[in-house]
Parts: C-alpha cells; sequence; structure tokens
C-alpha cells in the first residue's frame, strides 16, 4: 500500500523553547523558531514560509497570525519562524505551529511572557 501517509512528519519542536520560558522583554524583537522534520514528505516548495499556519491560541479558539507590521512569518534554516517585530504585553500568549497538508496534521504549541 503506497500513499503519503507511510511514515508521518516528527511532531514540529519548537526550537528556542528554553530561551522563550523566560520572561520576554517587551520592544525586542522576538522570534518563535519551529523545526519541521519532514523528511518523507515532498512538498512542492521547501523554502515557503506558508508550508505551516501560526495560531494564537485563545479561550474563543484560534486566530490565525498573518505578516503584519508587527508580525513576520519567514522560513530559514530548515525552520519556520514567526517574528515580533515589536513585541508588547499583549502578545502574552500560546502560540501554535501547524503542519496541515496532505492529509496530515502535526503542530506544537508554546507559550511566551512579554513584559
Amino acid at each position: 500500500s503506497s500513499g503519503i501517509n507511510a511514515e508521518w512528519p516528527l511532531r514540529p519542536g519548537v526550537e528556542n523553547e528554553e530561551a522563550l520560558m523566560k520572561p520576554q522583554k517587551a520592544g525586542k524583537e522576538l522570534k518563535i523558531k519551529c523545526d519541521l522534520d519532514l523528511d518523507n514528505v515532498k512538498l512542492d516548495d521547501p523554502k515557503n514560509p506558508d508550508n505551516v499556519n501560526w495560531y494564537k491560541v485563545t479561550e474563543d479558539g484560534e486566530e490565525l497570525m498573518d505578516d503584519s507590521d508587527t508580525i513576520g512569518i519567514e522560513r530559514g534554516r530548515g525552520v519556520y519562524i514567526l517574528v515580533f517585530k515589536n513585541p508588547t504585553p499583549e502578545d502574552t500568549g500560546t502560540y501554535r505551529c501547524e503542519f496541515d497538508q496532505m492529509g496530515m496534521e502535526v503542530s506544537d504549541d508554546v507559550t511566551i511572557e512579554v513584559v
């Protein structure tokens, strides 16, 4: 039986999770790096930052993050990166890096505190 689900990608990991456990300084650029190991998945464009979706997880559900004046969504050196260009305490919360393509869905969450 052939099929893309022969082997699932590894659960994405937040590469800099340990550093993010400490409170982050407001106004100082902040990056969440999501390391997604997709050895067995042939993506059309592996360098496309949109291969993953970033969400802010709230009590009301997930809020999709978009590129904006304050948020950057990047791809570099094998990781997907959510950039807070000028973080504020309002950015405190839980963020999810999610891969949802080709019948596979994997995600990882990280919580940050901006002070």
